[in-house]
């Protein structure tokens, strides 16, 4: 992905990811009205879709493919929270995800104890 060929107030560079098919951010794109931009400002960065609170399209995919996935998910959705750049509702329902991710590893492993435990158990039976 690249980065916005916007300029910030202080002249510096802006390092925000640029909008697909565009070579600048949201908020240095020439294709956003300034009536979006404010209405975006007023929501936090936030897109309202029909009354949801959801996050911009081009939001990165998450993978929870392992219980270090989800804790770095974590920890960054607390760090954005915390500094306001994530919507509690949002940052509430990863939680929930995350949540549920690690009740169905909780059953997988469990079934793959039982499992060896049953061939196990069997082994001892043979002698």
């Amino acid at each position: 992905m690249s980065t916005c060929l916007g300029s910030k107030r202080n002249g510096d560079r802006c390092q925000s990811p640029a909008l697909a098919g565009d070579n600048r951010c949201f908020w240095h794109s020439r294709t956003i009205s300034e009536d979006q931009r404010k209405e975006a400002a007023r929501k936090g960065g936030l897109v309202a879709t029909r009354g949801r609170t959801v996050l911009p399209p081009d939001t990165p995919d998450v993978r929870l493919d392992s219980p270090e996935a989800a804790i770095q998910l974590l920890q960054e959705n607390v760090s954005r929270t915390q500094r306001g750049e994530l919507d509690i509702k949002i940052a509430n329902s990863v939680a929930y995800q995350v949540t549920t991710a690690v009740r169905v590893w909780e059953v997988a492993i469990s079934d793959r104890l039982h499992k060896l435990e049953r061939i196990l158990s069997g082994r001892g039976r043979r002698r």
